[in-house]
């Protein structure tokens, strides 16, 4: 039966992996593969350690923060383009799994903030790699 199920989770991987821009819900994977969205979940827990709707979530939040970083394309748009209907609930679940606001992820990485002060922080010097390899 592990294989049966891991097989489950791999198909609803690849489908959400490549649908996660349309408004598919975990049901709508669920269906397409004729299991019931319990069993699913308890599946993609048991092979991942998150539910569905976590995942589901996880790879648009990803997907969002590439859009983000390479363009200038408004936030509603975004929210659009990774499967949410309403860019103030995107906005609200971007931060709360990002931890910033979808403008200030672009902010951010356009002022590289989330390199963690890149300029700042120096680099080593030839004499010091020894220290590392220790």
């Amino acid at each position: 039966a592990g294989s049966v199920g891991n097989k489950y989770v791999d198909m609803a991987k690849r489908y959400i992996d490549e649908n996660c821009g349309e408004y598919i819900k975990v049901e709508d994977v669920a269906e397409k593969f004729g299991v019931d969205r319990k069993y699913l979940r308890n599946l993609f827990f048991k092979y991942l350690g998150i539910s569905t709707k976590d995942y589901l979530t996880k790879v648009r939040i990803e997907k969002a923060k590439e859009l983000l970083s390479q363009n200038s394309v408004a936030v509603g748009e975004i929210a659009s383009a990774v499967g949410y209907t309403d860019a103030l609930a995107f906005s609200k679940i971007f931060k709360k799994h990002v931890g910033v606001s979808p403008s200030d992820y672009r902010n951010g990485v356009a002022d590289n903030k989330f390199e963690e002060n890149a300029e700042e922080t120096p680099k080593p010097q030839k004499e010091d790699i020894k220290y590392f390899l220790l």
